[in-house]
C-alpha cells in the first residue's frame, strides 16, 4: 500500500502544477491540515499512555483484555504475570513512539523524510488497528479503550495518508523546499 500510494504521490505531483493543488476547501486539504495537530496528539498521549502501562500495566490490561488480571477467578496465576510484562513491554515502546513522533513534528526533516517516516507509521496503524480489530470482534470486547484505540488509529491512518499524498499542505514542505 505505501509503495503504490508513494508512486502514485510522486506521478501526481510531477504531473500537478502548483496551482492545481488541493485547496484547504476540499476534503484532502481539510485532512491535510488536521494531520499534524492530530499527530501531536497521537505524541502526547503515547508519552502519557506508555509510562502508564509500564507502572499500572493491571489497569491498562485490564481495558484492552476485558478481564482483571489481578482477580484469581479471572486469570491463571501463571499466566498473569508474564501477561502484565508483556504490557511494560508495549508500553515502553508505545512511549519511544511518542517521543520519536514529537521529535519528528518538532524538527520537521522534510518532505522525502516525512515520506518515509509516515509510510512505516501508517503501516503499523493498518497491522495494529487490523489485529486489535480482529480481538475486539472475536472476545467481544467493545471497551472504550478498544473502540477509543480503533477510531484514532484509523484516523490516524486516513491522516497520514493525506500527508504523504500532500505534504506541502499538511506542513512537512518548507517554504523553500520543493516536493518531490
Amino acid at each position: 500500500l505505501s509503495l503504490s500510494l508513494s508512486l502514485s504521490h510522486t506521478h501526481t505531483h510531477k504531473t500537478m502544477r502548483a496551482s492545481s493543488r488541493p485547496s484547504s476547501s476540499t476534503l484532502l486539504g481539510l485532512l491535510c491540515g488536521l494531520a499534524r495537530p492530530l499527530f501531536y496528539v497521537e505524541g502526547v498521549v503515547n508519552v502519557i499512555s506508555g509510562p502508564l502501562m509500564v507502572v499500572m500495566p493491571e489497569v491498562m490490561a485490564t481495558n484492552v483484555i476485558g478481564y482483571d488480571l489481578t482477580h484469581p477467578d479471572h486469570v491463571d496465576a501463571v499466566l498473569a504475570p508474564p501477561l502484565l510484562e508483556m504490557v511494560r513491554w508495549f508500553g515502553v515502546m508505545v512511549a519511544l513512539f511518542g517521543v520519536v513522533i514529537l521529535l519528528f513534528l518538532i524538527r520537521r526533516p522534510g518532505a522525502a523524510a516525512a515520506t518515509v517516516f509516515l509510510q512505516g507509521f501508517l503501516f503499523g496503524d493498518v497491522v495494529y488497528t487490523s489485529v486489535l480489530l480482529r480481538w475486539v470482534i472475536v472476545m467481544h470486547l467493545w471497551t472504550p479503550a478498544n473502540v477509543f484505540n480503533i477510531v484514532f488509529s484509523t484516523s490516524l491512518a486516513i491522516a497520514r495518508i493525506a500527508a504523504v499524498w500532500d505534504p506541502h499542505t499538511s506542513g512537512f514542505v518548507q517554504t523553500h523546499e520543493k516536493s518531490s
